[in-house]
């Protein structure tokens, strides 16, 4: 619930500012941590497996120039805290499909040019939207 409300609320701080703020990534990132060492949900590998998803996505930032954003790889490795390795690839990977379908859509239909920037963490509130519905 904590991570389908910190997604929602970034997704629209992302849509209207292009902008994800740090306190509340961190603060999102925290609670997760707390839940894995007071519940034991994941186990600790699974767990720092999601995170390193999110470090290798936040050195994709480093490497195209932030054309992937910090903040997106900063959002991924919140989900990786929250659903570990297998569900945050998953949800990657959904995400970057549908991010993908839209940018294509976008183009095909010149609403905008190829250096256009897209918010991405309403896919990645999409894609874990779909991932717990679909999973249950």
């Amino acid at each position: 619930m904590v991570l389908g409300i910190f997604l929602a609320i970034s997704s629209v701080i992302d849509i209207w500012k292009k902008k994800v703020y740090l306190i509340p990534t961190a603060a999102a990132g925290l609670i997760g941590i707390v839940v894995q060492i007071v519940n034991h949900p994941l186990s600790w590998k699974v767990c720092i497996g999601g995170i390193v998803i999110g470090c290798c996505f936040m050195l994709a930032a480093k490497v195209t120039r932030e054309s992937i954003g910090y903040g997106d790889g900063a959002a991924v490795m919140v989900i990786g805290v929250w659903m570990g390795v297998f569900q945050t690839v998953e949800i990657l990977l959904m995400a970057l499909t549908m991010a993908a379908i839209f940018s294509i859509a976008l183009l095909l239909f010149r609403r905008v040019g190829r250096k256009y920037a897209i918010p991405f963490i309403p896919f990645l509130f999409a894609a874990n939207c779909l991932t717990q519905l679909i999973n249950g």
